[in-house]
């Protein structure tokens, strides 16, 4: 029977709320203090929370049975929020239905999956809002996964951070579809957090930061 560490759980909840908090607080001074430090650590600790949780594949099926599954988790709700939020556009102001340089936007904002405005040549690029971040977990997970099997941990652990290099560049130079770029960058979290599933981590002591501590059965 599959078991859930409630701090993690508690920790996963801590990170939702302070996005939330991080993009709905004031653009006033200490709104803008409150936003560097939430931004500076809320999205890595939930990259490596979802990797301490996340059981990579051993083997070709199961890789192929894993990235199907994080497809239909991640990617189709990612697809579904930008359908309505599109659809919901379209509703006020119906004109936007005719306009082909709005639905040629579209498909750049859809294709870039970006977290923010972005640039590709001299074509600005709308954000796609919240699935950016699906599209960047569905990637960086299925490249580590893949990664995971095939190097043993020595050098995985190099690898990861060569990759995370080569996104930081083409974070610098120009963004990737599907934010791909970031998905590269991230490399190490995934494998930081996958190497935290390999201590007691139900019996950790930083359990003792929140009241749910200790396991739970479902």
């Amino acid at each position: 029977m599959l078991k859930r560490v409630r701090w993690i759980d508690a920790a996963k909840g801590i990170t939702i709320l302070t996005v939330i908090i991080g993009h709905t607080i004031g653009k006033n001074a200490l709104g803008n203090f409150l936003r560097g430090i939430i931004f500076s650590f809320h999205m890595p600790l939930f990259f490596i929370l979802s990797e301490v949780t996340s059981r990579c594949p051993q083997t070709n099926t199961e890789f192929i049975s894993k990235t199907k599954k994080s497809f239909s988790h991640l990617i189709i709700p990612a697809v579904f929020v930008f359908f309505v939020l599109t659809v919901s556009e379209c509703v006020k102001d119906y004109y936007l239905i005719g306009d082909k340089n709005y639905w040629i936007g579209k498909i750049y904002t859809f294709v870039f999956a970006s977290g923010v405005k972005t640039t590709f040549g001299d074509i600005e690029i709308r954000m796609i809002g919240i699935p950016w971040f699906l599209f960047c977990l569905f990637f960086g997970r299925t490249i580590f996964d893949y990664l995971h099997m095939c190097f043993d941990d020595i050098q995985l652990h190099i690898i990861s951070w060569a990759i995370c290099m080569i996104g930081i560049v083409f974070g610098k130079i120009q963004w990737l579809p599907f934010s791909i770029d970031i998905a590269l960058a991230i490399m190490p979290l995934f494998y930081y957090g996958n190497k935290m599933d390999l201590i007691r981590i139900s019996h950790s002591p930083f359990k003792k930061m929140f009241l749910w501590g200790g396991d739970m059965d479902i």
